[in-house]
């Protein structure tokens, strides 16, 4: 009786252990599986918290570029660095303060060509001291991306047939004497005394007088209010200077009626500094010349027009 009894709890056992078996492995599996859903919605989770929170963007290679950038002191090299990551990552959300960065130091490097460009046109200046301008230039902004390769070789061409010193032509004008006609020796300007031979004078009214003689003292015309040309644009950026001398002829109101050009003396842009000094001629307002207290026109009013860069 125990015997049979024995041998079917052994049977249970044996059966008991089988089952175990059997789902012992497909549980492990399942967990193992589990654990790597988990871990993949861990990561990608993870990965988009990262691009969201990271203003340089995902790449390791940007932001170590950008980094690099900012830490370089040389403002050379910096602009270049910076240049270089604009083109590496286009779509970078800091384009907009890589751009604004790059244009604080485009304004720089121009500043300091203007500045290269005033030493190597000023006559003052020896040609060694224009050369070590434009070497110092080339250290400071010339050895890497945006540097000015061709305007350095066109201006250091230049340098070398300037004249300098010396070779300087003399720019002062010689005396026409139909500029100063019919005022005395011994006056000075502004003066009123001395006493005029009678001249003749065209009126330059609509309704012409018939030429008649005057006499009585003579007062030549005066600035009452003078204009100041505008320096032209290309010029100041050259560091061009330039003397216009112009003939007026002024109305017995005192207003400028014509204008004809003397003489110009620039190197190069001639025509723009003509052009601004007819222009403030024509504003200039004058008190007409006078004989005997009579305004009349005047011809042949000599003004001259000094274009010169601040030192």
């Amino acid at each position: 009786m125990y015997q049979s009894i024995d041998n079917d709890n052994s049977d249970n056992d044996a059966a008991d252990t089988g089952a175990v078996k059997v789902w012992l492995w497909p549980s492990i599996a399942a967990a193992i599986a589990l654990l790597a859903l988990v871990g993949w919605l861990y990561a990608s989770s993870l990965g988009e918290t990262v691009g969201q929170s990271d203003p340089i963007g995902p790449e390791p290679e940007a932001r170590t570029t950008y980094l690099r950038a900012l830490a370089e002191n040389d403002p050379a090299l910096r602009r270049a660095r910076l240049t270089d990551f604009l083109s590496q990552y286009p779509e970078n959300p800091r384009d907009g303060a890589v751009r604004a960065q790059l244009d604080i130091l485009d304004a720089a490097a121009d500043r300091d060509w203007q500045a290269t460009l005033t030493t190597a046109y000023d006559p003052r200046f020896d040609i060694i001291t224009r050369r070590s301008a434009v070497a110092a230039y080339q250290r400071e902004w010339g050895r890497y991306l945006g540097a000015r390769d061709t305007e350095i070789e066109t201006l250091l061409a230049e340098i070398e047939t300037m004249p300098v010193g010396a070779d300087i032509p003399d720019r002062t004008l010689p005396r026409d004497p139909e500029a100063y006609r019919g005022i005395p020796n011994d006056r000075l300007a502004g003066d009123r005394y001395g006493i005029e031979p009678s001249i003749i004078f065209r009126s330059s009214s609509e309704n012409r007088e018939p030429t008649r003689a005057l006499t009585g003292d003579i007062i030549g015309p005066r600035v009452r209010r003078n204009e100041t040309p505008r320096y032209p644009r290309r010029a100041l950026r050259r560091g061009v200077e330039a003397v216009v001398t112009l003939s007026l002829t002024i109305n017995e109101s005192g207003r400028v009626e014509t204008v004809e050009l003397v003489e110009v003396d620039a190197s190069r842009y001639a025509d723009d500094f003509v052009k601004e000094a007819e222009r403030a001629a024509l504003r200039t307002e004058f008190e007409p010349r006078t004989v005997g207290g009579i305004a009349i026109e005047t011809e042949g009013v000599r003004k001259r027009y000094r274009f010169e860069l601040d030192n």
